[in-house]
């Protein structure tokens, strides 16, 4: 199951246009995103296929304004019922948070998995 959402996560951040990493990249070009993060709450040990997964899906740009990231953040949300995943509750959240880096414009996407 963890493998499917990990797929239907970097398809639905791939609609964003941008290119995506699964690694914090060094050096590159701005606007990406990243889908590291996934966080496991089990309902049932026994059986894998039952539980909750929540991805994060970090979006950067470095533009005048945070329009364009909450543009990402919203086409994600947007997207999220198209993924073809059966029998499964979804969710997705996101805030714009301050960067260390000045200039730069932070989102973090929070996609909730239900089964």
């Amino acid at each position: 199951m963890l493998n499917n959402y990990r797929k239907a996560i970097y398809n639905l951040a791939q609609t964003t246009g941008l290119t995506v990493y699964d690694y914090w990249p060094i050096d590159r070009e701005l606007p990406y995103c990243i889908t590291q993060n996934v966080q496991v709450i089990d309902d049932n040990a026994k059986n894998a296929e039952y539980g909750e997964y929540i991805f994060d899906i970090h979006i950067f740009d470095k533009s005048i304004g945070k329009t364009n990231v909450i543009g990402y953040a919203e086409l994600i949300r947007q997207n999220l019922n198209s993924l073809e995943l059966d029998d499964v509750d979804r969710r997705a959240s996101y805030l714009v948070v301050e960067d260390k880096e000045p200039n730069i414009n932070h989102a973090i996407v929070s996609v909730r998995f239900k089964r």
